[in-house]
């Protein structure tokens, strides 16, 4: 495997690495780590010291911002610092994990379809402690924000936001039948229709909305709108 090393805005060294097998490689967020799929598994390489930490993995995933990892590997799921190579996490293998953008929180979800069970948990990566979120569907990608503050869940005209600092729900809204999702970092969300029509709402306005409401669920029309789309 070959690949252009840039050690500052004028130099720029090619490096030819004797690694085996090798299907595809792909770079961490930082660019110091490379992840190379070989056919006994993924494999986690550090570029400074041309050194395998992880082999036969079944999946590597680096939060946004690089600093920390998630490593899946026989039947154990481990939360890696990268820095210092230290592991912070180790748990059972559950059928979805998604770590947030600075890999401090961890959302996994059990499934049992046979009883129809879909138990998500929120770990906290470093003290370990859980959250239960009680669900009836397969999340099938990341629920957090871009900033890794909060979490959404939609499924059959339904909507929860979470909040991922404090693990408690903050509300649930009728979304009509839109698919939410977070822009921009997580500071906006945005409601669309099967047809096109959405709009841009502030998640401050609505985490603020939700707090004046009585009822468990609200509607999402009533939050103030910044600008239809």
């Amino acid at each position: 495997i070959c690949y252009f090393k840039c050690d500052d805005t004028t130099t720029i060294n090619f490096v030819r690495e004797r690694i085996d097998s090798c299907y595809k490689g792909s770079f961490s967020p930082t660019g110091n780590e490379l992840i190379v799929q070989q056919p006994a598994g993924l494999s986690l390489w550090n570029i400074d010291s041309h050194s395998k930490f992880y082999d036969g993995c079944q999946s590597i995933q680096f939060c946004s911002m690089g600093q920390r990892l998630l490593v899946r590997k026989h039947c154990i799921t481990r939360v890696i610092d990268t820095h210092n190579n230290k592991e912070l996490l180790q748990v059972p293998n559950t059928w979805q994990d998604f770590l947030n953008s600075n890999g401090k929180k961890l959302f996994r979800q059990s499934t049992d379809i046979l009883y129809g069970r879909y138990d998500g948990e929120l770990v906290d990566a470093d003290s370990g402690e859980r959250v239960l979120i009680p669900l009836s569907y397969q999340v099938t990608q990341s629920p957090f924000s871009g900033d890794g503050n909060y979490l959404l869940f939609s499924h059959n005209n339904m909507s929860e936001l979470w909040d991922a600092r404090s693990g408690s729900k903050i509300v649930s809204f009728d979304n009509r039948a839109m698919v939410p999702e977070f822009v921009l970092g997580g500071k906006y969300l945005f409601v669309k229709s099967p047809c096109g029509y959405g709009v841009v709402i502030l998640l401050q306005d609505l985490i603020a909305h939700a707090a004046k409401e009585t009822n468990t669920t609200i509607d999402i029309t009533s939050v103030h709108v910044l600008c239809d789309t």
